[in-house]
């Protein structure tokens, strides 16, 4: 009988997705969204970031994360899909009108940084349209125009996650964003 109950325990904390030493810890879920192209920085509210625009003719804005409390799934991905305990990872770009950004929610594992339970993400791409419903004249748009005055508008950067033991946190900050000199108007084409 106790052979039996020693079993029972062991297994329990052997669970897909939720060790014993990452649930359950005293530790409130927390998560900070930040910028991060190789290194995570924090971002002063009302920030201006730099948008890049993608060999496809997409565009994006770098994030990165920090947090505590969380599970951060396996070190690597596929053991982590393999115990399903990658958290569930997601950024959004939104303004007044709505979601600008497309469908980023993946499963990821979180950097460990520091002995004390320090977790990140870095250099993840926010990819985004300039609009939340593309018209039906967007071919026709000067594209130009269109940045100009996404620039003049407030957005918001978002990270949310849900990890592995059930935690859902999420973190925002307000941007600006600063679009570069399109190629296309340099040469004189529309578009």
């Amino acid at each position: 009988m106790n052979k039996t109950l020693a079993v029972l325990v062991v297994g329990a904390g052997l669970l897909p997705g939720c060790a014993t030493d990452f649930c359950g810890d005293a530790t409130a879920p927390w998560v900070q969204v930040g910028k991060s192209v190789f290194a995570y920085e924090e971002i002063v509210p009302g920030e201006v970031l730099t948008v890049q625009r993608g060999s496809q003719g997409a565009q994006h804005v770098w994030a990165g994360l920090r947090a505590r409390g969380l599970h951060p799934g396996s070190e690597d991905i596929e053991e982590g899909l393999a115990n399903d305990d990658l958290p569930w990872v997601e950024f959004q770009l939104e303004s007044d009108e709505g979601l600008h950004s497309f469908n980023t929610r993946i499963r990821l594992p979180l950097d460990r940084i520091e002995a004390d339970r320090l977790f990140g993400l870095d250099g993840r791409p926010v990819q985004f349209w300039h609009w939340v419903e593309r018209p039906d004249d967007w071919a026709t748009l000067d594209m130009t125009e269109l940045e100009e005055q996404l620039e003049t508008e407030d957005f918001t950067l978002r990270v949310i996650i849900e990890d592995a033991c059930g935690d859902t946190v999420s973190d925002e900050v307000a941007i600006r964003l600063d679009f570069p000199p399109r190629e296309d108007a340099a040469r004189g084409e529309a578009g």
